[in-house]
């Protein structure tokens, strides 16, 4: 029964539209997590530009390598931006 629960829970996220805007284009995304990889590939970001998770005051913005992987459900996350 537990099984089914979570697998419930997981196809429940899988099927959420999630909201998020790179380099201030918004964009739609139908998965819970997205890898810099995808974001790169979403927001047609050059390889040498890095990519940063844009985060509130007084914290700083989080760089997001192609390989990690971020929770797009947690609250504000939603915003990422590249520079050169």
């Amino acid at each position: 029964m537990l099984k089914n629960i979570n697998k419930d829970q997981k196809n429940e996220h899988e099927n959420h539209v999630l909201q998020l805007t790179v380099n201030g284009e918004k964009y739609e995304w139908h998965q819970e997590y997205i890898t810099g990889a995808e974001i790169r590939k979403l927001g047609n970001i050059p390889p040498e530009d890095d990519i940063f998770l844009k985060i509130k005051k007084p914290w700083e913005d989080e760089p997001v390598p192609d390989d990690k992987q971020v929770n797009l459900a947690r609250p504000e996350v939603e915003s990422f931006y590249s520079k050169g």
